[in-house]
């Protein structure tokens, strides 16, 4: 007995989406610089390989790439924050 409102209807509200799973944060994309781009489609690659063959050397590939681009995020975000608190 619930209104649109309390049932959520898929549109983003305050930078949430509502899935069907629960609650979804959309990711922004539009800071990330080559290196960034360049990491995240490594492990995209990198999981495309491991769900096509399934090993564990391709696991662990995709592992390995997706720490490298987690650590190349918070790099540069860190990176414009300390450049925005310089100025």
């Amino acid at each position: 007995m619930g209104t649109e409102a309390s049932r959520g209807d898929g549109r983003s509200q305050g930078g949430m989406r509502e899935s069907r799973g629960g609650q979804y944060l959309e990711k922004e994309s539009w800071w990330w610089n080559p290196e960034v781009k360049q990491a995240v489609q490594r492990k995209k690659e990198a999981f495309k390989q491991w769900e096509r063959k399934g090993s564990e050397e391709d696991r662990t590939t995709y592992r390995e790439m997706t720490k490298a681009s987690k650590q190349m995020c918070a790099i540069v975000g860190y990176e414009d924050l300390y450049q925005s608190l310089e100025t």
